[in-house]
Order: C-alpha cells, then structure tokens, then sequence
C-alpha cells in the first residue's frame, strides 16, 4: 500500500486509507496534530498532495505518525515498521512521545536498534535458531 494518496487534498491524506472526509480543509485538531508532528508548513502550504514523491520519506513518516494520533481513541495498537528511519533520533523521539501521551501502545521493528531503544520500554530479540527469543526490559 502506498504511504499517500495520490491527488489527495490534506484532510483526505490523514483520513487515508479510510474513506476521505467530504471536506478539503483541515480542521483545527489536524492542524495542531500537524504541528506537533513536525508538518505545520505543509498544513499552510499546498491544500494537495500531488502524489506520494512530493513528500520526502521522513514526511510521510511524520504523516504516518498524524494518522495514528489522529485516529485515537479507536487507534490502541499500532504496529509500524522501521517509523523513523527516515528522521534523526530527535525527532523519532519527539514522535514516538506523542504516541506516549496519547496512550497508543506501539511495536515497532527496525535495523537501527540503538535508534529504537530509547523510545521503547522492551526489547523483544529473535535469534532465528529453532524459534528462540527473548525479551529484554529496557531502562
């Protein structure tokens, strides 16, 4: 599945996959989620998102991440793979900390495991040896 809409107005991107809103403009709380997620230029900007190469990837990895917050409450788990490998460790934390405050439960995997341990409170490690793994508590 594609990361965005292609040809989609704004509301319409964060509402993707799902039906689009019957509404091109963002509504206060999409605007303050953009905001926090590091997109509040793309919200005054374009009201279009032409296709999913007019965004760098860490864009639609903070777009991802405004699809989370703002599908809470019905959003208790999210699953999401290598989230951040396209922002720096700052922002990763930032982003993984509004999932925190808005009480999302989130498992992540990821390469760069260093990255990743500091916005997690486990570490679940498969050693692909006769289905073996472990958990490890993280501080």
């Amino acid at each position: 599945m594609p990361l965005a809409a292609p040809l989609a107005s704004l509301p319409a991107q964060l509402a993707y996959p799902f039906p689009p809103p019957p509404r091109t403009e963002l509504s206060p709380r999409e605007r303050a989620v953009l905001e926090a997620v590091g997109l509040g230029d793309l919200a005054r900007a374009e009201p279009r998102i032409s296709s999913a190469g007019a965004l760098s990837p860490g864009e639609l990895q903070r777009l991802a991440f405004a699809r989370c917050l703002l599908r809470r409450p019905a959003v208790d788990l999210a699953l999401l793979d290598e989230p951040t490998s396209a922002v720096g460790v700052q922002a990763a934390c930032q982003l993984f900390g509004l999932l925190r405050a808005a009480r999302v439960t989130y498992l992540s995997v990821g390469q760069d495991c260093e990255h990743l341990r500091r916005v997690h409170d486990s570490h679940l490690r498969f050693s692909g040896r006769e289905g073996g793994w472990e958990i490890e508590e993280l501080p």
